[in-house]
């Protein structure tokens, strides 16, 4: 990447600190492609992935961790800027970022799971947060990660936060012998909940925020009487007003309705690797459904739909096909053209060649996931017995049965039937065939 790569960093202490540098590279890289404004990020965004101004500041100032997709859409067109044509998604730089995104997130989670566990004292403890009157406050770890206070500063422990993750989504792609075998670059539609631009995920209207539930009084759950054989007693439960999360909305956003998150239609560019199979799938980390709140997205799954080859059948990685020859050139052998997924090659049959024997053809066949190399093409000879001939063709059969002595033979009886012929003789380079028997 050059002036672009991304540096290094000692072992993360803090979600905190990790945030801060995480930005300021970020704001690095913003400079190094020529300091956009940003309003000019907002022109040049990526169709389908907008970047609204206050998004991008809080990006660029840390003061929180932004949505996957986000962040691939503003490493995208600062790159794009920078050279002055489109980048693709699976450009490298963008992978690099990606990888960073998927460290920092996973700090977050283990910081969300830390703070919800024990403070200080080893006492449940709630982060400070900026607030403003009685409205709930976020940190950088609360709004990233989803702790919280109600005004008072008195921490809620039943209260989860509002912000969840994404579902995972799973897409069909069709793809052909030949993409399944050496690899193919997709561009895919789809279409999942993404985060709201206009509220970036809180679900409030633009110039308002979330409020802490009067009814719960922020806790998140409310004690409701239960009968027993002990008696009447007093049952916590889920709050009915914030269903459990402590916070209402008063007036919600009107693009999101208040869930913080719309459908929008994506195009992904996806680099599918050579020897995938019917039913393989392929997951994308981070490109599924944008998580109600503004919470982190979930993966989406690429499943591979192989379309049936119009004359290879594939079997593991080998794939198979039938030949049908006549009589004759299974006796004096004979040499045809094959048109393999390489390209057309040349099949030699050898002389006396049995109906049910395999010519492989070693390298020819798939690609192997994730083993190298590619597997073989095992060609299935079927030699056709003429049914009807003329009395001069039946002269020379019958010449030829006298002078190789069989006009009466006898036969030779085995038990069982005919098996699958076996894979046999030495190894061969691509593109040889060798008589498997």
């Amino acid at each position: 990447m050059g002036e672009q790569d991304i540096p290094g960093h000692p072992a993360p202490q803090s979600f905190d600190e990790e945030l801060a540098r995480f930005a300021e590279d970020l704001r690095h890289l913003r400079i190094s492609c020529g300091n956009p404004s940003l309003r000019e990020l907002e022109k040049q965004a990526p169709p389908g992935r907008p970047l609204s101004a206050s998004a991008l500041s809080e990006a660029f100032n840390g003061r929180r961790l932004p949505r996957l997709d986000f962040l691939v859409a503003v490493v995208r067109t600062l790159l794009a800027i920078e050279e002055a044509r489109p980048v693709r998604d699976g450009d490298a730089r963008i992978e690099t970022w990606r990888v960073r995104w998927q460290e920092m997130e996973r700090l977050r989670q283990r910081a969300v799971s830390s703070r919800a566990r024990t403070g200080p004292n080893g006492t449940p403890q709630a982060p400070t947060a900026q607030v403003d009157g009685p409205s709930v406050g976020w940190t950088a770890v609360g709004r990233a990660a989803g702790d919280w206070t109600a005004g008072d500063g008195a921490p809620r422990r039943g209260a989860r936060p509002r912000l969840q993750r994404g579902q995972d989504t799973m897409i069909r792609l069709s793809m052909t012998l030949v993409e399944t075998t050496f690899g193919s670059t997709k561009e895919l539609q789809v279409d999942t909940a993404v985060t709201c631009t206009a509220c970036w995920g809180e679900g409030a209207a633009p110039g308002t925020t979330a409020q802490a539930c009067d009814v719960c009084r922020g806790e998140g759950e409310v004690s409701q009487a239960t009968r027993s054989f002990l008696g009447q007693v007093m049952v916590p439960g889920p709050c009915s007003q914030c269903q459990g999360s402590g916070t209402v909305v008063p007036t919600p956003c009107p693009e999101c309705a208040g869930d913080g998150r719309v459908r929008a239609r994506r195009t992904l560019t996806v680099k599918i690797p050579a020897g995938v199979d019917n039913g393989t799938r392929i997951q994308l980390a981070g490109e599924g459904d944008a998580g109600p709140g503004g919470g982190p997205a979930g993966d989406l799954y690429v499943e591979v739909v192989e379309i049936p080859h119009e004359l290879f059948q594939r079997h593991g990685d080998d794939l198979h096909c039938t030949v049908t020859i006549p009589m004759t050139a299974a006796i004096l052998g004979t040499r045809l053209s094959l048109p393999t997924l390489d390209g057309p090659e040349e099949l030699e049959i050898p002389p006396g060649t049995q109906s049910g024997h395999a010519m492989v053809l070693h390298g020819r066949g798939a690609a192997r996931l994730r083993r190298g190399g590619r597997a073989d093409l095992l060609v299935h000879v079927e030699v056709a017995t003429p049914t009807t001939i003329d009395s001069a063709q039946a002269e020379l059969v019958r010449r030829l049965a006298a002078l190789r002595g069989e006009e009466t033979p006898s036969g030779t009886f085995v038990p069982g039937r005919p098996g699958p012929s076996a894979r046999s003789g030495p190894s061969a380079r691509p593109g040889d065939a060798s008589d498997a028997r």
